[in-house]
């Protein structure tokens, strides 16, 4: 589901965040080698942490970025294999490069890419959620500007 406002949804509910990270028309993005697929930056929330705190600490993590700016750009609802339901927040964010990315500290990711806009189906893995995001967050990025 498309929305700007998450206010809808219990934020117990909010498991993981994931962004779309724009910068200089480039679009960051990291390769999983356990799939062998590039996607977007994020990950699953800490206990006690809020889910803008998530986002942060997981595009810091796998990308050695900071997010300077973040927005709402989508939520998706999962049904996890035992029935239970949670949600993705997904944004749009600006980030500021903090150096070059070493590793990963979960191991998770071993590179980043900074890509052309219009390059983004020629990378990201052929998940439609995850393709209709980032077009999204590009689409948003572009009325921004």
């Amino acid at each position: 589901m498309n929305t700007a406002d998450f206010s809808g949804v219990p934020d117990n509910l909010i498991e993981k965040a994931h962004a779309v990270c724009i910068r200089d028309s480039k679009l960051l993005i990291v390769l999983h080698p356990e799939w062998d697929i590039w996607s977007i930056p994020g990950g699953s929330r800490d206990e006690g942490e809020s889910i803008l705190e998530t986002l942060h600490r997981e595009v810091l993590e796998e990308t050695n970025c900071k997010v300077v700016s973040e927005q709402p750009i989508a939520l998706q609802k999962i049904q996890a294999d035992t029935g239970d339901l949670y949600y993705r927040a997904l944004y749009l964010c600006e980030v500021e490069s903090q150096g070059d990315f070493v590793e990963d500290i979960a191991g998770n990711i071993t590179e980043i890419k900074w890509i052309d806009l219009n390059e983004y189906e020629d990378y990201i893995e052929e998940n439609l959620m995850k393709l209709e995001v980032v077009k999204e967050g590009i689409r948003v990025h572009g009325e921004e500007r």
